[in-house]
């Protein structure tokens, strides 16, 4: 990928990041990792867990959960506990273990991030939409370690595109680990809003949207 593709997606993210008032960004991103962190330990989070994790009132978080359910942004099993919400319990194609924890991410770019987020080194494993092909990933909250194959890359909404979340959504659905360049072109034929990047080039974005911003937080 040219140099100036990344440095392209990378301004777009800023901006839509820099739109986000200050104080509204950091309490988005202290939830959403601080339920990361929690859901990495592999159980179900009950409401009065995230009570607790999210400093906030029961009555609360129930609301939040049920406006979050309806909108697809997370995922809750039939004992009303959050079972998914970027990592998941639930099967995806992109599985990743940490700590002993097999797991699954919501996209693919869910699961570049998360690892570190967490503060732990991991494997992912995905499945090319195109060929079938099988995509391993180790990885650490500092860097990519292995990749195999070396021609992987990941297709990436553009911020202007749909960013809505949830496992069911296009920036979901359109985040996704392909074999080759030649097989994530053909499958980003009909599609718009999406960029093609190296697994590397993957990591420099999570790194400076996600990853960074918990570390400036003192969440890992």
């Amino acid at each position: 990928m040219e140099k100036n593709t990344l440095e392209k997606v990378i301004k777009e993210y800023r901006e839509a990041f820099d739109a986000i008032p200050r104080e509204a960004l950091e309490f988005d991103l202290r939830v959403t990792f601080k339920t990361i962190q929690t859901l990495a330990k592999g159980n179900p989070v009950s409401p009065t867990q995230l009570s607790d994790i999210w400093g906030m009132p029961l009555d609360q978080v129930r609301v939040i959960l049920k406006q979050a359910e309806e909108n697809g942004r997370v995922e809750i099993n039939t004992q009303g506990n959050l079972v998914g919400a970027v990592l998941s319990l639930n099967p995806t194609q992109h599985q990743i273990s940490m700590d002993n924890q097999h797991l699954y991410a919501w996209c693919a770019y869910d699961a570049m991030y998360a690892p570190g987020v967490v503060g732990m080194p991991a494997q992912i494993v995905s499945e090319d939409p195109v060929t079938a092909g099988r995509i391993q990933i180790s990885i650490t909250p500092d860097g990519v370690e292995t990749i195999q194959p070396e021609s992987a890359v990941v297709s990436v909404v553009d911020p202007g595109g749909d960013m809505s979340a949830g496992p069911e959504s296009t920036r979901c659905t359109h985040m996704l680990f392909f074999e080759s360049r030649e097989s994530a072109e053909q499958w980003k034929q009909d599609r718009t809003g999406v960029s093609i990047l190296t697994v590397g080039e993957v990591f420099k974005l999570v790194k400076e949207f996600q990853i960074n911003p918990a570390r400036r937080l003192e969440l890992v």
